[in-house]
């Protein structure tokens, strides 16, 4: 499947750099819990692999498959969690950003009102 499908978006439009990321941070953040079933899994399949190396080994290879697919898929798992982080973190530096401009803009505004009492005062 294509990513704009597995997203939502129809595969039919494109999208904006910062939106498909977005999208992507979200579809894949809901998904800790599959990672850690994912975790399982590939550990559990790795274990299959060393047991029956042991034995007959003849039959491995969908084993191996398995346990490659796995750990694939929980990279994917894992980078969705790491976007997610950095975009955690490009709202919150947005965010102070904004505030230390409107702290600025309302010092601006008190020392314009002490100019104008002063002012006033003085030529009262």
């Amino acid at each position: 499947r294509r990513a704009g499908v597995a997203m939502g978006d129809g595969g039919g439009g494109t999208k904006s750099g910062g939106e498909l990321v977005g999208r992507t941070v979200s579809f894949l953040s809901k998904r800790d819990g599959i990672d850690k079933l994912l975790k399982l899994a590939k550990y559990l399949s790795a274990l299959g692999v060393e047991v029956g190396a042991g034995g007959n080994g003849a039959n491995l290879s969908g084993l191996r498959d398995l346990e490659k697919a796995l750990s694939l898929s929980r990279k994917a798992f894992r980078l969705g969690k790491f976007l997610g982080n950095v975009n955690k973190l490009a709202k919150l530096r947005e965010r102070e950003r904004r505030r230390a401009e409107l702290r600025a803009r309302m010092r601006r505004e008190q020392e314009q009102e002490r100019r104008s009492a002063s002012s006033s005062s003085s030529s009262s």
